[in-house]
């Protein structure tokens, strides 16, 4: 995969996040609603919702409220955070969803890592704060999109077997998410700025640590020279800030050298971004957008194979991605099960 490869100068790019006081929001902050009165009958209902919608594989309850949270990001409906003990018919477990109340139905949000990989490189190294939204299973777009995602597993993921191929069956859940290509585009050249303020700082330290590195390595031949023991104090302090020195100058000399790199996929990213941005605004001066491009679902998909001229039910959650051109894309694709 292509975001794999890129690994190192993604993890490189977490040391050289836009502060906090930027104005490009990068992630929602959560205040603990805990104790509000209503925190239990909140929970009460998204179970009672979520057993509706048959997301759990036997009905479940919540037996305690570990941790509830409300989000800072404005949305049209207040987003919760939930952290909860559940039971399923005996079996425990620790659930953690997201959800929101529309006024009459709450809407559950799966909080599972899938949901934050990302279709292209560009995407993959702008991380503003991404907002899904429920969707219920027969909407219009589920039931277009449903298809042409299931051909794409039935080639990628699945195979034939004497019975035939996996049959789907239904939705059981399905999430939307919209790119938003400006803010990616925005919070890119702020990544790029920063980035290149801090290949300058690690140059400055790299120099500096390797003068230290110098001077405490004079130091220890001198303590040596004069007669101090190879395990004397001064010379094992020595040997240990030189370790450490050693240690310092390892991690920023693979800063420097990933340093252009990331600058330069950066600088791509900027020029792609800055690119599709105005091949959108085009499609919208011409009217020739494809209907839900630039779209992200997450869905989970009920299965089922026949074995001995049995029914074997399975599920899969997928995140697909629908490009520019109406092509669906599998970004991920894992068993589900909560």
């Amino acid at each position: 995969m292509a975001v794999a490869r890129l690994l190192p100068l993604i993890l490189l790019l977490a040391l050289h996040l836009p502060p906090s006081s930027t104005l490009v929001p990068t992630s929602r902050s959560w205040s603990d609603v805990s104790s509000a009165p209503d925190i239990s009958s909140k929970v009460v209902n998204l179970i009672t919702q979520m057993n509706d919608l048959l997301l759990f594989p036997s009905s479940a309850i919540a037996t305690n409220i570990l941790n509830a949270a409300l989000s800072s990001y404005s949305t049209t409906h207040p987003r919760y955070m939930f952290t909860m003990d559940v039971d399923q018919g005996g079996v425990a477990s620790v659930l953690q969803v997201e959800a929101y109340n529309d006024g009459t139905t709450w809407h559950p949000l799966l909080t599972v890592p899938a949901k934050n990989l990302k279709a292209s490189t560009p995407e993959s190294f702008s991380t503003p704060i991404d907002v899904w939204n429920s969707l219920p299973v027969n909407d219009a777009f589920v039931v277009a999109a449903s298809p042409s995602i299931d051909a794409l597993l039935q080639s990628s993921e699945f195979t034939a077997s004497v019975t035939g191929r996996p049959e789907l069956v239904s939705v059981i859940h399905a999430e939307r998410r919209n790119r938003d290509v400006g803010l990616e585009l925005q919070f890119i050249n702020y990544k790029l700025e920063s980035h290149e303020g801090q290949m300058g700082s690690t140059t400055a330290a790299l120099a500096d640590k390797r003068t230290q590195l110098t001077t405490e390595l004079a130091a220890k031949a001198s303590a040596l020279a004069f007669g101090d023991a190879v395990d004397s104090f001064t010379v094992v302090a020595l040997s240990d800030r030189i370790t450490e020195l050693q240690a310092e100058i390892a991690v920023l000399e693979e800063k420097e050298l990933l340093g252009p790199q990331l600058l330069n996929t950066l600088r791509d990213s900027v020029s792609l971004l800055t690119a599709e941005i105005a091949t959108i605004q085009s499609e919208t001066v011409s009217g020739s957008a494809v209907p839900d491009s630039r779209t992200y679902l997450f869905l989970v998909l009920q299965y089922q194979t026949t074995e001995n001229f049995v029914a074997v039910p399975f599920r899969k959650q997928v995140v697909a991605y629908k490009a520019a051109s109406g092509n669906w894309k599998l970004v991920s694709v894992e068993d589900f099960a909560l």
